[in-house]
């Protein structure tokens, strides 16, 4: 049984809350100190920023398409609002034992924002156009 429109929209801004509390958490819970001569994966936490704004975008972008159509104009907004977060939320990582705020991690993060939007883009074309086959499909008898 397919979800009404307002279950979806409860859905969607419930997700997109507990993912976004979920990564508050994560970024400003205190570090351990890093060891001299580590044997971390190099720039892994790269890669960790990367992928979590990328979820962090699609969900944005599922969120607000559960509203109101997602235009241009929305997607830059999208885009202003996750970059704003990511630069605050990198700044005051400074205010955390073992943390630091890293241009590079709002790099990554502003990467990763950018995959999202178009993960969100193609998954978009590849519903529409199976929901558009599956519309024009001749009916079974």
């Amino acid at each position: 049984m397919p979800l009404s429109t307002s279950q979806r929209r409860w859905l969607a801004v419930v997700g997109i809350g507990l993912y976004w509390m979920l990564l508050l958490t994560l970024t400003h819970w205190p570090g351990k100190p890093e060891p001299v001569h580590s044997r971390q994966i190099p720039h892994l936490d790269k890669l960790e920023h990367l992928t979590a704004f990328a979820g962090l975008a699609a969900l944005a972008c599922v969120g607000v398409a559960a509203f109101r159509p997602v235009t241009p104009l929305a997607f830059l907004g999208i885009a202003g609002v996750l970059a704003a977060y990511a630069a605050l939320d990198e700044l005051t990582q400074g205010w955390v034992r073992n943390r630091t705020p890293d241009m590079r991690d709002w790099i990554a993060d502003m990467l990763g924002m950018a995959m999202g939007i178009g993960a969100f883009l193609v998954a978009r074309r590849l519903l529409g156009s199976h929901v558009a086959r599956t519309a024009s499909a001749p009916a079974a008898d």
